[in-house]
């Protein structure tokens, strides 16, 4: 955010936008905000990216978890990767259907699986087998009205 913004005053001590911002805004300070917090209390870069990504995940407002944007068929098909670099190693799903987190699940392709990407009802099997797993979400979950109402514009152009 640039330092002649009016919305400034309402900066918290890390400099990041309080829930007093909206859209673009609002989801760089979640991300700047979560992401101080634990960086401050010692956490890895890698930790801290997880989380980050999994507080847009939770927001409805943001395109990915809960806010997915509907695909042409009125379905909703979420991906994630996550990249270690000091270990050149990385994990993604995609395709994912029931999975609240993604980006958590790209982790745990990452860390427990010798491939790189996992896709579909595959990769939702594999997080299924694990003995520390997520539990699916309904897909009800995931629906929001505004992405729906999106998907029912786009729909109207295309006729």
């Amino acid at each position: 955010m640039s330092q002649d913004n009016p919305l400034r005053k309402f900066m918290d001590p890390f400099s990041c936008p309080s829930v007093y911002l909206t859209g673009k805004d609002l989801m760089e300070g979640v991300e700047c905000a979560v992401g101080n917090v634990y960086l401050a209390g010692g956490g890895s870069s890698l930790d801290t990216v997880q989380r980050c990504v999994t507080a847009l995940e939770d927001c409805f407002l943001f395109n990915a978890g809960k806010g997915s944007v509907f695909n042409r068929e009125g379905k909703l098909e979420m991906e994630a990767t996550i990249v270690d670099g000091s270990g050149m190693n990385s994990g993604s799903v995609a395709c994912v259907q029931t999975v609240k987190n993604p980006i958590k699940a790209a982790r745990q392709v990452m860390k427990n699986s010798r491939h790189a990407l996992l896709v579909g009802d595959g990769a939702e099997q594999f997080l299924d087998s694990l003995e520390e797993k997520e539990k699916p979400v309904d897909l009800e979950y995931f629906h929001t009205d505004l992405r729906y109402k999106e998907l029912e514009m786009k729909r109207k152009a295309c006729r």
